[in-house]
């Protein structure tokens, strides 16, 4: 995944932080509308951490093979 596409990511799960936090403060808004917003925001940031996670193991599991075989 490119930088621009998980930054885009991060953006869109920005946003919906960014409008679920006074959405969910008020009382006339829809139920529905509160768990979409959440539910986005939350599958967004797992599958983030997702990506980064795995970028960041790549690396060290290159080292930990390139130092057992010298």
């Amino acid at each position: 995944m490119s930088t621009a596409q998980t930054l885009g990511l991060g953006a869109v799960a920005g946003l919906t932080i960014f409008l679920g936090l006074p959405l969910g403060r008020m009382q006339n808004v829809s139920p529905n509308v509160k768990a979409f917003l959440s539910s986005t925001a939350t599958g967004i940031l797992i599958f983030l951490f997702w990506d980064v996670l795995s970028g960041a193991v790549d690396p060290v599991e290159t080292a930990l093979k390139t130092t057992t075989r010298g």
